[in-house]
């Protein structure tokens, strides 16, 4: 999926000046992400403001004549997307960098995106800068501060933090602290400083790599959050990232930095796209009042407050209204998506629905859409829950049973993408580890119950009329 990308997470122009700097797998991730362009039919420049090892698997160029370097550059990207430029080799065989200045012009020169790593770590997680560090170009669109995850619980020291007097005096810590969520925040506050002083127009996203050796990844993303957000001086970057570089699906978390937003982008996928067999009709069609059940389980879905909203239907279905029906404050975005694989099964519109919703979505609730009667107060709540503990699942409980709707974090899409025929989130469930999962309680049996018979379908009237009489 490409939402697991970092290509897609970062939401770069086509042609940009991206800046790593760092420590804990910068050069990963900046080779990650030149190998997803490259994926992708794009072109990337891959150089050094500072010292690199010489690579071994990508075409490497050595000159200290720019314009004899551009000239063979072009000529290499006329059949190749990726390439590496430096200016000489040291006697320790590293490759001297460019020049900062020189990084705009073969941007604009080649027509390339340029990837620059500008400093290095020797591979420590953690990092200080010296006063001529970082060498950031001020032609970066992006700056991409990094620092390594596993660093956490372990003590500060000279093991695990390059220049260290550096990074005690820039974080207000001392040798032998066990590093802890308030000390990435601090490092990366620092970072961000610096960071933007040399590039400001640059757009910035730090991220935590090495996300896999974390013990509690999610409460240690949410705690770092929530600590950059507050005191920070100056603009905030939108998102800060946790990814694991070396893995197939590296972008695990992302989370929002904006203090006007929640913590984490949770979308719906209203799930429409059945068969109706024992129904004998399209039960998505059938009606209550001047309503649809599939417009009526919108609505609810609309009245929690959710943006992205993705609606997988069967060829054939008409689509539901346009998001201008809704509040008019409200930016409102709804996609229908056909599944012409509907009759593979669930796993056909888990896939397709999951592969539409918003790329930054950290969640995804999927709703059933022969549910109407599952109120918007059961999606905020669950929406609210999984926002203080980022769950791997987040499921609603009544009088002991589980039911609909089910919120799934993204670290746990990829073995969604992975299942065939007729199987989806319960599957998941089942196989999970209990302290995985997050049971809500609710107040009502409407998520227990669908609408898959003409005898249920009379059992939600009844339901509704016994209701209004109610009132």
């Amino acid at each position: 999926m490409e939402h697991f990308t970092i290509t897609h997470s970062l939401n770069f122009s086509e042609t940009a000046v991206i800046s790593f700097y760092g420590a804990g797998g910068k050069t990963t991730l900046m080779r990650r992400l030149a190998a997803e362009m490259a994926a992708a039919g794009k072109k990337a420049l891959l150089t050094t403001t500072t010292r690199i090892y010489k690579p071994q698997e990508t075409a490497f160029f050595c000159s200290d004549d720019l314009e004899q370097a551009v000239q063979e550059l072009r000529e290499h990207f006329r059949n190749n997307d990726l390439a590496v430029l430096g200016k000489s080799i040291l006697p320790d065989g590293k490759v001297e960098g460019i020049e900062p200045g020189q990084v705009g012009f073969l941007r604009d020169c080649l027509q390339v995106s340029v990837l620059v790593e500008a400093d290095g770590a020797k591979g420590k997680p953690l990092k200080g800068f010296a006063p001529y560090e970082p060498v950031i170009p001020s032609s970066a669109d992006y700056i991409i501060p990094v620092l390594g995850g596993d660093a956490l619980g372990s003590f500060i020291s000279p093991a695990n933090t390059h220049r260290l007097e550096h990074f005690l005096e820039s974080t207000g810590t001392k040798e032998g602290e066990m590093v802890n969520g308030s000390i990435l925040a601090r490092a990366f506050k620092y970072m961000l400083k610096i960071g933007m002083k040399q590039a400001p127009r640059a757009y910035a996203c730090p991220i935590i790599n090495k996300g896999d050796l974390i013990v509690s990844p999610e409460t240690s993303a949410l705690e770092i959050t929530g600590l950059i957000r507050t005191g920070y001086e100056g603009p905030l970057p939108e998102k800060l990232l946790v990814t694991a570089g070396r893995e197939d699906w590296p972008v695990k978390i992302i989370l929002n930095l904006k203090p006007t937003k929640p913590p984490a982008l949770v979308s719906c996928v209203i799930l429409a796209a059945g068969k109706s067999a024992r129904m004998g009709a399209d039960k998505m069609a059938l009606t209550v009042g001047n309503k649809t059940i599939l417009k009526q389980t919108l609505d609810n879905v609309a009245a929690a407050g959710f943006e992205d909203i993705v609606i997988v239907t069967s060829p054939g279905r008409t689509g539901p209204v346009p998001a201008s029906r809704f509040e008019p404050h409200r930016t409102i975005s709804i996609n229908v998506v056909k599944n012409c694989r509907y009759q593979e099964g669930m796993s056909a519109s888990l896939k397709a629905g999951l592969q539409a919703v918003e790329p930054a979505a950290q969640g995804v609730l999927f709703a059933l859409g022969d549910q109407p009667q599952v109120p918007p107060a059961v999606y905020n709540r669950l929406c609210e829950n999984y926002m203080n503990n980022l769950a791997l699942v987040t499921c609603p409980v009544f009088m002991g049973k589980r039911g609909n709707p089910v919120l799934l974090d993204r670290r746990t899409w990829p073995a969604l993408m992975n299942l065939t025929g007729d199987k989806g989130g319960r599957d998941l469930i089942e196989n999970m580890d209990r302290d995985k999962i997050n049971y809500v309680d609710v107040d009502t049996p409407s998520i227990l119950w669908d609408i898959d018979s003409p005898e249920d379908y009379l059992v939600y009237l009844d339901h509704l009329f016994t209701s209004s009489k109610r009132i």
